[in-house]
């Protein structure tokens, strides 16, 4: 029995990860399962306690639109 691959689709093209280990133009049977991503951490809300203490705050003499109106 052949190991699961993983891979990803392109159109009618499955790029795979590594090398099946087949001779090229040898004819398989492939059954497709989609991978479901593993949840992150839960997002910060506005009542959340994991905000960084300085969340909102200004920074010097600048505020936050000024900060990242700068960056841009």
């Amino acid at each position: 029995m052949m190991p699961t691959l993983r891979g990803i689709v392109h159109g009618k093209v499955i790029e795979l990860d590594q090398a099946p280990g087949l001779p090229d133009g040898q004819e398989v049977s492939i059954t497709l399962q989609p991978v479901v991503p593993s949840p992150g951490p839960p997002a910060a809300t506005a009542a959340s306690p994991e905000l960084p203490r300085w969340q909102g705050q200004v920074l010097g003499s600048l505020t936050r639109e000024e900060i990242y109106d700068d960056r841009l």
